[in-house]
């Protein structure tokens, strides 16, 4: 009876040792856009304290993959707020949709202006102009757009993404010619 007393403390005091390992839940979350308005989720959900540490992992991998493909975090993203549409053969990306209240508006870049430098660089496709328009909330761009045939040069500072298309990413501007 001895022994059977003994071995019943030293399991309950294995188990109580044990409990922090084999308790709690923890969820790990992120939303992700790249410069095309493609919006893709970091997740991963884990019980107990190996697996809470296990899904962290999972989630930090996955964070680290998503901006080696482009993306950024979607409160972390930001945009002046145009639509973009390819140009004519030989000519520069055009600007289809300027959307209320946006950087863009206020700089006074207007539906049909094409966009013929992003940060120095000349762009001929919409997708160019894209991946170097977009970046990280409250830094600036300079923009060369050309409208009646003149060009003009322009600062503009990204807001956040989610100002200018709402919190659901499908809003975002997709590749129209």
């Amino acid at each position: 009876m001895h022994k059977a007393r003994a071995f019943f403390f030293v399991c309950a005091g294995v188990f109580l040792l044990a409990l922090p390992l084999l308790s709690g839940c923890a969820s790990y979350s992120a939303m992700f856009v790249n410069a095309n308005g493609q919006v893709e989720r970091c997740a991963a959900t884990g019980g107990g304290g190996l697996g809470i540490a296990m899904a962290a992992d999972a989630v930090n991998d996955c964070v680290k993959n998503m901006h080696a493909a482009g993306f950024l975090e979607l409160e972390r993203a930001g945009t002046i707020g145009v639509t973009l549409a390819e140009g004519e053969a030989g000519k520069h990306p055009r600007v289809l949709k300027v959307f209320p209240g946006s950087p863009a508006e206020r700089v006074g870049i207007k539906p049909g202006d094409l966009f013929a430098k992003v940060d120095g660089q000349d762009v001929w496709h919409q997708s160019e102009a894209s991946v170097l328009l977009f970046g990280e909330a409250e830094t600036t761009v300079a923009v060369t757009v050309t409208a009646a045939g003149q060009d003009k040069t322009l600062i503009v500072r990204r807001i956040p993404y989610t100002t200018v298309y709402g919190t659901k990413p499908a809003a975002a501007p997709t590749l129209t010619r």
